[in-house]
């Protein structure tokens, strides 16, 4: 499909650790973007056009992407007081595409509350850290209308390897809860039975030896250096873990699901909040918590 220049011409919110590479590819593919970060300062370094606010944003272009790190900083960008809203003018065929990881609920909410003002959400939670982001290697999961979908794909697909379409709004972000949830829960579970090897004075190594000999090798080659090392760069924070976690509880919750292995893992990672290195990956942050319990324990 040829992409047009008005498809070219897009707004990117959030400069993050993901954001940033996703900003820095689409401007090597020859977009056109306009920036907004919370820090400024980054929007100006990474290149672009850097808008005042939302609002200027969104009074300069039709498709703005989204990638935050929680609810209420979508909230704040769409529906502040100089938010997206703001600067959105009546039949403008409008899309904002969230990419940020939310909960099925905030999804529908923000649909429906855009969908008054003439606007169109777009669901479009992505699989993957800073290497797929870099080489537009994503996995996105989308929800929403079929012909906004059309309209943002070419841009999509210089981002993704797979691109898969989920149904209507709440679907997209359900799935990306439910694939976080159970990655995240067995970090935490690994982390917790290696602590338990080592309370018994058994050697990193020969755990890892042994669980290589069954069904877990796959956790152990995916795992067992995160967790211990230091020098594992930063692909995913452990506040946005805990983050993660809680909105797929809330969700179970609104849909009278008992979720109590995922409620015990909310519990590690918020232990692991209270003392984490800014610096290191959630894998090495969620096992430091179990380490420094077993030695506090001693």
């Amino acid at each position: 499909m040829v992409i047009t220049v008005i498809e070219k011409k897009i707004g990117f919110i959030g400069l993050g650790l993901m954001g940033s590479r996703m900003v820095k590819r689409l401007l090597d593919k020859g977009y056109e973007l306009i920036l907004w970060n919370r820090t400024i300062e980054k929007a100006k370094q990474i290149g672009g056009i850097v808008a005042k606010s939302p609002k200027e944003l969104a009074e300069k272009c039709n498709i703005i992407f989204l990638m935050l790190s929680d609810e209420n900083a979508c909230d704040s960008v769409i529906f502040g007081a100089q938010g997206l809203i703001k600067g959105l003018k009546r039949n403008q065929d409008f899309i904002i595409v969230n990419f940020s990881t939310v909960s099925p609920l905030y999804g529908v909410k923000a649909s429906n509350a855009l969908k008054e003002l003439g606007a169109s959400y777009i669901e479009a939670p992505v699989w993957g850290s800073v290497n797929e982001a870099e080489h537009g290697n994503l996995v996105i999961l989308l929800s929403g209308g079929q012909k906004e979908i059309e309209k943002v794909r070419p841009t999509l697909q210089e981002l993704a390897k797979e691109i898969i379409y989920m149904g209507e709004i709440g679907k997209a972000s359900a799935m990306k809860l439910v694939m976080n949830a159970f990655s995240l829960t067995t970090v935490a579970l690994f982390s917790e039975v290696v602590s338990l090897g080592l309370g018994w004075n058994l050697e990193a190594s020969q755990i890892f030896d042994i669980l290589s000999k069954t069904w877990m090798k796959a956790i152990v080659d995916k795992y067992g250096q995160r967790i211990l090392s230091d020098d594992i760069p930063q692909r995913f924070k452990v506040d946005l873990a805990k983050k993660d976690l809680f909105y797929a509880l809330k969700s179970g919750y609104y849909k009278n699901i008992p979720l109590h292995i995922i409620s015990g893992a909310v519990q590690s990672y918020t232990g692991a909040t209270s003392f984490s290195l800014a610096n290191l990956d959630y894998t090495r942050n969620i096992f430091r918590y179990y380490k420094k319990y077993l030695k506090e324990r001693k």
